[in-house]
């Protein structure tokens, strides 16, 4: 009775989910995380050589947040970021000199990515909305740049430089920047 129970109930939560994800979303989101982590590894490492530079760092730091909002903006449906993030960072961690640390980074950026267009309903991928979602994951990764890297310990100017770099390069190069390749692959016809 009780194996048939949990039978049962497995069954039903497996047709809501598949109700909200089609194994051609799943499949999508897969391959799209595979490509987009690939290219992550050497964002990676040119963003690690640029932590020297805390005048340039925030600004450019953006660009490592752009995959997972890119696959949010051309599949969008709940959990497609955790999932992306999932899959980037597994991807990374033979490749990036962060290792297993890289698996952090799901939960860390992909949380608050998850939460920012969960609040938008999986509906709201206007230009604004997409630059929003880029300064909440630069913010997030700048908080931990800020403590990590000691910027809180230099000069204001150069701590209020880090911050109008942080909001300004996650506006552009996570949130705007996925908008516009997504825009342009939509084009296409592909996601369909």
């Amino acid at each position: 009775m009780l194996n048939f129970m949990v039978v049962f109930v497995m069954n039903e939560n497996v047709s809501i989910f598949n109700r909200k994800w089609s194994t051609h979303d799943i499949m999508i989101t897969a391959v799209l995380s595979i490509a987009l982590g690939l290219l992550n590894i050497p964002l990676t490492y040119a963003t690690a050589y640029l932590m020297a530079f805390p005048t340039f760092f925030p600004f450019i730091m953006g660009i490592g947040f752009f995959p997972p909002i890119l696959v949010a903006y051309l599949i969008r449906k709940p959990g497609v970021v955790l999932l992306s993030s999932l899959i980037i960072m597994v991807l990374g961690v033979p490749f990036t000199p962060y290792g297993v640390m890289m698996l952090g980074q799901v939960l860390m950026y992909g949380l608050p990515l998850e939460i920012v267009f969960l609040i938008g309903r999986y509906k709201h991928f206007e230009s604004w909305f997409m630059a929003i979602a880029g300064i909440v994951v630069s913010v997030v990764g700048g908080i931990l740049y800020f403590v990590s890297y000691g910027i809180l310990n230099m000069d204001i100017t150069i701590q209020l430089l880090a911050v109008v770099e942080t909001v300004i390069g996650g506006a552009v190069f996570a949130g705007l920047l996925s908008k516009w390749i997504g825009d342009a692959v939509l084009k296409t016809g592909v996601i369909q």
